[in-house]
């Protein structure tokens, strides 16, 4: 676990490995007490907890990106404070749990809202995506964008990965790029950045596989001069094009 800090942001960074994306927690916090941004899997989670509790920080809120089982493993350990989280959530989580209760947020949040956290405002903002779930988060310059950007360790770009439609995926990321400029992105997975290219990449690559669903990754990459590692992710989101 690598841990960075900007300002009082405290990122836990798990590795990534072979072509397997690594994850990020991360917690902010103000007077010893934090906000926890996703929780990775249980492990990761409780690794996190043992540093946060080695330095006097107290967890006080978990807010959720989104649902899906590489952000949620420690909300079990979190039922003792607020949650909050898409009014999606149990869609998501449905997907791939039959008993899912100890990972639905105590907090339900349907639109825009803003949370207080001492002299600090969240503001939760639904924006389906990746996922129906997928919430991002601003709090001072920080914008956390959950799977809307992911990254390798070496910075190397990830391909997309559409878990609902590519046109969900498509209009979230169009949505998202009106409101970071200037926020420091804060991805679920790799480095926090103030480039947002990624984002115009992700646009120009969706449009594509919806006006030519037949053609490879390959001949994207070589039309747009745009290249994503793990392309892999390719046939899985040509697969969510919907047939005419």
């Amino acid at each position: 676990m690598i841990i960075n800090e900007e300002r009082n942001l405290l990122q836990f960074q798990f590795p990534s490995y072979d072509e397997q994306l690594g994850l990020n927690i991360y917690a902010y916090v103000k007077n010893n007490e934090a906000v926890i941004i996703d929780n990775g899997y249980e492990q990761h989670f409780l690794e996190v907890k043992k540093e946060l509790d080695k330095r006097g920080i107290e967890i006080r809120m978990a807010i959720q990106t989104h649902f899906h089982p590489d952000h949620i493993g420690g909300l079990p350990h979190l039922r003792h404070v607020p949650i909050y989280g898409s009014v999606h959530a149990e869609y998501s989580l449905a997907k791939f749990y039959n008993n899912y209760e100890d990972y639905l947020p105590t907090v339900a949040v349907e639109d825009t809202i803003k949370v207080e956290f001492h002299d600090t405002k969240f503001t939760l903002m639904p924006n389906p995506s990746h996922s129906k779930c997928t919430m991002l988060i601003l709090v001072d310059t920080f914008a956390f964008v959950g799977d809307e950007c992911m990254f390798y360790d070496d910075e190397e770009q990830c391909m997309p990965y559409a878990a609902e439609t590519i046109e969900m995926h498509r209009d979230g990321t169009k949505f998202l790029r009106t409101i970071i400029e200037g926020y420091l992105v804060c991805p679920a997975h790799g480095r926090m950045t103030y480039c947002t290219m990624y984002l115009k990449f992700v646009i120009m690559y969706f449009n594509h596989i919806l006006k030519f669903p037949e053609q490879s990754y390959e001949q994207f990459s070589e039309l747009f001069q745009v290249e994503f590692k793990n392309d892999k992710f390719h046939s899985h989101n040509v697969s969510k094009v919907k047939k005419a």
